[in-house]
């Protein structure tokens, strides 16, 4: 199934408007026309089933046929604080991933032995919406601008939110130990930079009631960390 997405503003009176890129790539890529069905989510959660009543290249109009829930979210939100990283490109496939496997938001942090101090927040935002439509999801998850370590410790959650930091020297407490699998609720996941986290940033997770986890034993880059433990929080 190809899936189109809209905000959810679009949507109103039986019909829906899909505007801007997504409109041009249906229009002159996907050479799709008037009487053609779209599978078109709103990012919130619903599914439309719709049909082209009028194709330009920067407006499609539908009519919609029916609404339902979508599917394919995991059962627990996963929330993934990852450093900047030395390459863009790879914090860039590190957004890409993470949504595919299910996070619910990705928080740019930046830490003591972060080398970038900014990001490109726009550039983030259309690989996750890329990311959601490729992997079937109808929850765009969110990309926050990039938050400096110990102030994003601060940021409140709500109650009963498991609150986790990686660490590569951790070997007794297990990030499946801390989290088992097919859980509910709601889990934030921090990963560091290349040089990971300082001592005293780890001391500041801890008093902030962040459990240090390991992934395993070998020796993992950064954004592989990060996707290994959106992996493991989100599937059952």
């Amino acid at each position: 199934m190809e899936l189109f997405y809209t905000p959810r503003a679009s949507v109103a009176g039986g019909g829906l408007v899909i505007a801007g890129e997504e409109a041009a790539h249906i229009v002159t890529v996907l050479r799709r026309r008037e009487g053609d069905a779209l599978a078109v989510t709103d990012g919130e959660g619903a599914l439309y089933d719709a049909v082209i009543v009028r194709a330009t290249r920067t407006e499609v109009r539908c009519s919609v046929r029916g609404t339902r829930a979508g599917g394919g979210e995991p059962s627990r939100r996963v929330v993934l604080a990852a450093s900047l990283l030395r390459n863009p490109g790879r914090f860039e496939m590190l957004v890409e991933k993470a949504v595919e496997l299910g996070v619910a938001a990705v928080q740019p942090i930046v830490a003591e032995r972060t080398v970038p101090r900014h990001g490109r927040r726009e550039r983030w935002e259309k690989i996750a919406l890329a990311a959601m439509k490729q992997s079937c999801r109808t929850r765009l998850p969110r990309v926050e601008e990039p938050a400096d370590f110990r102030a994003f410790l601060a940021s409140p959650w709500e109650e009963g939110t498991l609150r986790l930091i990686a660490h590569e020297q951790e070997s007794r407490t297990t990030l499946p130990a801390a989290a088992p699998p097919g859980g509910g609720g709601m889990a934030v996941i921090a990963v560091g930079p290349e040089g990971g986290f300082s001592p005293d940033e780890l001391a500041a997770a801890a008093a902030a009631g962040y459990v240090a986890v390991g992934l395993g034993p070998r020796r993992l880059r950064a954004e592989t960390a990060a996707i290994l433990a959106v992996g493991l929080l989100t599937f059952p």
